[in-house]
C-alpha cells in the first residue's frame, strides 16, 4: 500500500488556471486522468496541469474502475510499471471495454522495462513521456494531445 492510499484511495483535484504557469494554448480546458502508484509523481502531475481538471488515481483497478463508471476524459497520463496492473494491462483493459479512450493514453515510463512492456512501448514509441520529465515537457504532451482528438 502506497503512503497515498493510507490519505485516500483516490485524489481528485479540481485545478484553476495558475497566472505563473507556462501557458501552451489550447482548444479547451482538459480533463486528464493520472494512474501512477508513485504519490510523488501524482503530485507533481497535478500541480503542473493546474489549467486542467485532474482526476488522479494510484492503482490501475481504480482508473478502470471510473472508466467502467462512466467517467471520461480527454487525456490519460498512465504509469507504465505499477504494482497491481501494469501499464499495459490497464490499455488492454481500456482497449477492450473502452476503445474511444485509447488513443487518449501518454505512458510515463522511468526506463525500467520488462520484456513485455519493451514490445509494448516498441508499437507506441509516440506515447510516452520519460520520466523525470519537465513541467514544460508534461503540459505540452497534453496540448499535443488534444490538438490530435477531434474538436468538440
Amino acid at each position: 500500500m502506497s503512503a497515498f492510499d493510507s490519505e485516500s484511495a483516490r485524489a481528485v483535484e479540481h485545478s484553476a488556471a495558475n497566472e505563473h504557469s507556462t501557458v501552451f494554448p489550447t482548444r479547451t480546458r482538459a480533463r486528464v486522468l493520472v494512474v501512477d502508484d508513485e504519490l510523488l509523481i501524482v503530485r507533481s502531475v497535478t500541480r503542473t496541469l493546474i489549467a486542467h481538471e485532474v482526476v488522479a488515481v494510484t492503482c490501475g483497478q481504480d482508473a478502470i474502475a471510473l472508466l467502467d463508471a462512466g467517467e471520461t476524459f480527454d487525456v490519460v497520463l498512465c504509469d507504465l510499471m505499477m504494482p497491481d496492473l501494469d501499464g499495459t494491462q490497464v490499455y488492454e483493459m481500456v482497449r477492450r471495454s473502452h476503445p474511444h479512450m485509447i488513443d487518449r493514453f501518454v505512458f510515463m515510463t522511468g526506463g525500467a522495462y520488462s520484456e513485455e512492456s519493451r514490445s509494448f512501448m516498441n508499437v507506441h514509441a509516440d506515447r510516452q513521456l520519460e520520466k523525470p520529465f519537465s513541467s514544460d515537457a508534461l503540459r505540452q504532451c497534453v496540448v499535443e494531445m488534444l490538438r490530435a482528438q477531434p474538436r468538440r
